[in-house]
């Protein structure tokens, strides 16, 4: 046997009569109801093909360093990811890749921003299976609480769920039980 799927009328009146019992779980569940660390970070990739040489990795990461350097010396990071970045989603918009969640993104690069503060650069290009990246974190949001309201239905529906499935783990067990007892 299977937990049936939840109807919304059997939600809505669980929300409508149990407050308190919603309010509680969503309190010391509260780790559960949040947004994500999110990440707006900036990139300026240079393309490598899958069989580049390590002449061509080489050229593009040198490229990529005399890029810091510039930056460093007081050169806009937007500016010069429009001009050499080959990321076409990005390079338009002065490299920004909006913001990301862990998750979100090719691994090497995921690690290399979430590593990053605020208004820092890579210290070296990151290699990825696209090419080599240089990435700058322009803001940090961190994980946020997300109000009652708005996820009073996901903590309905874990409640019943846990219901429905304790109810279930009674009912196969008593069944169990009554077969054992029978002598089955």
């Amino acid at each position: 046997q299977t937990v049936a799927p939840l109807s919304e009328q059997e939600v809505t009146t669980y929300i409508e009569n149990s407050a308190d019992a919603l309010k509680e779980r969503y309190e010391k569940d509260k780790l559960k109801y949040r947004t994500p660390q999110m990440v707006q970070a900036r990139q300026i990739l240079r393309r490598l093909t899958r069989d580049a040489s390590d002449a061509d990795i080489a050229k593009e990461t040198a490229l990529l360093k005399q890029l810091r350097e510039q930056i460093a010396q007081g050169a806009d990071f937007a500016t010069l990811a429009k001009e050499h970045s080959q990321d076409e989603a990005s390079a338009a918009k002065g490299g920004d890749m909006g913001l990301i969640k862990r998750g979100q993104t090719i691994k090497p690069l995921e690690k290399e921003i979430f590593a990053l503060k605020t208004d820092e650069i890579s210290k070296a290009p990151v290699k990825t299976l696209l090419g080599v990246h240089l990435v700058q974190v322009v803001e940090i949001k961190p994980p946020q609480s997300k109000p009652f309201d708005d996820v009073k239905n996901e903590v309905a529906k874990s409640i019943l769920q846990e219901k429905q499935k304790a109810t279930l783990a009674k009912s196969q067990a008593d069944s169990l039980l009554a077969k054992l007892q029978a002598g089955g």
